[in-house]
């Protein structure tokens, strides 16, 4: 993706917009071999089967009343997607690992990071958030936020009121997106909300990693194509980093920043909402 590195970070040189770049490209001839079965076979056999199923279940989700719906749902989407998920894992540079552990409240902000829809059960799982913030401000529940993260686009509707500051987060267990955008994990970008938000409230900075074979595709945006990748693949695991951080009268500005990229354990970068607007409509023109 050389033709946009004019828009990578100026702070750390990595661009974030995109996905990430395919792994088949080192692999040894004969699992080269196998990838490309399974990318013109069992790839787009698992997207036929398997994408029906996850939009019919969450559209059940989003307008049956069950109890204790938020569980049962995201559990059952997650065998869906062939996710196998591990326990929160706490955020640290050791390379020793250790289960996190955290006390939620009713008012906790989780701040999230997201590659992909299954970002999203995953948080709802461990975290149990009451609403969820997406673009354009708009306050809603894991249901209709999971069904709404299943179209792309509705993450990349970058508005001038995605700056406004007098907005206000209910009083309740919230799940946020601080870079407001889908992101390929190699920087974190820089928060869209006002720390003002964060004051007096627990947050849990939370980011998950993949581990899986194959990248199936490389795609300059995330689209339709992107939600395939892993409904496409087979079975993979996918650990959940967190860091947490006590209610507190005064909140840094970049305090969500770097607790998530302490998360990942990549560097901290200085793009936000204008550079992503930006990248995007160089890449609206490059599709023309």
């Amino acid at each position: 993706m050389e033709k946009y590195s004019k828009f990578s970070d100026k702070t750390t040189g990595k661009l974030g917009f995109n996905q990430p770049i395919p792994l088949y490209t080192t692999l040894p001839l004969i699992v080269k071999i196998l990838y490309w079965i399974y990318i013109y076979s069992i790839y787009p056999a698992l997207i036929v089967l398997r994408l029906p199923l996850i939009k019919v279940l969450t559209l059940i989700w989003v307008y049956v009343p069950i109890p204790f719906k938020d569980s049962i749902f995201t559990n059952l989407l997650l065998l869906c997607y062939g996710c196998i998920p591990s326990k929160p894992m706490q955020a640290s540079t050791l390379q020793k690992k250790k289960c996190a552990v955290y006390k939620l409240t009713k008012n906790t902000i989780i701040c999230g990071q997201l590659t992909s829809p299954v970002d999203i059960l995953l948080y709802i799982k461990y975290f149990k958030p009451s609403k969820v913030l997406f673009p354009s401000f708009k306050v809603l529940s894991p249901a209709s936020a999971f069904n709404n993260s299943l179209n792309f686009e509705s993450f990349l509707q970058i508005e001038e009121s995605e700056t406004k500051t007098d907005f206000c987060l209910p009083n309740k267990r919230v799940l946020v997106f601080p870079e407001q955008f889908p992101t390929n994990q190699t920087v974190v970008m820089r928060s869209y909300l006002s720390s003002e938000l964060f004051v007096n409230r627990q947050i849990i900075c939370a980011s998950s990693k993949k581990i899986w074979s194959f990248v199936p595709k490389q795609h300059s945006s995330f689209d339709f194509l992107t939600n395939c990748d892993d409904v496409g693949s087979l079975i993979y695991r996918q650990t959940l980093f967190c860091n947490s951080f006590k209610a507190s009268d005064e909140v840094e500005s970049d305090k969500v920043q770097k607790g998530l990229a302490s998360c990942l354990g990549v560097e901290c970068g200085s793009q936000g909402i204008s550079e992503r607007k930006a990248y995007m409509e160089a890449y609206a023109r490059e599709q023309e």
